[in-house]
């Protein structure tokens, strides 16, 4: 699947193993949340799809930071690393923003180089979902931007 396909899909949950960010890597642009993956879960048909981090090759220089888009076969609220199971879970951001309805999804370079590096998936809920490589090696930001209630 193409992240573009995304749009239009019922976003049921987002989960993640969050392991916080370390403290030499934050600054002002550093997201509220680092993880490893994004489990995606999707209504119809029903599906997970995971959001990691990744390396693009560019040639005569140092791999790009990057990110794709994989079919995940197992359950949504469990990841794999280093050949272990791990549970993973919503973030308590999300509560009030989730389930909802993904009406656009924006692909761009938040490295600079080059490569599609993040993904905004514009909810239903008027909430903007920010997944994007943060840090070498491989770490995965989440940024949650909701609409301010009036």
């Amino acid at each position: 699947m193409e992240f573009t396909a995304l749009a239009g899909q019922r976003l049921l949950s987002l989960r993640l193993m969050s392991v916080g960010t370390h403290p030499a890597w934050v600054d002002a642009s550093a997201p509220a949340i680092a993880t490893y993956a994004a489990n995606l879960e999707l209504a119809e048909p029903a599906r997970c799809m995971q959001v990691r981090p990744c390396e693009v090759p560019i040639p005569d220089k140092y791999p790009a930071l990057g990110i794709e888009l994989c079919c995940w076969p197992g359950e949504p609220g469990v990841q794999r690393w280093n050949d272990e199971e791990w549970a993973v879970f919503a973030p308590e951001q999300l509560a009030q923003l989730l389930p909802a309805e993904i009406e656009d999804v924006r692909l761009w370079d938040s490295m600079g180089e080059g490569v599609i590096s993040a993904l905004d998936l514009v909810l239903s809920t008027g909430a903007t979902l920010t997944l994007r490589h943060v840090f070498p090696p491989m770490m995965l930001g989440v940024d949650v931007h909701a609409k301010e209630v009036p």
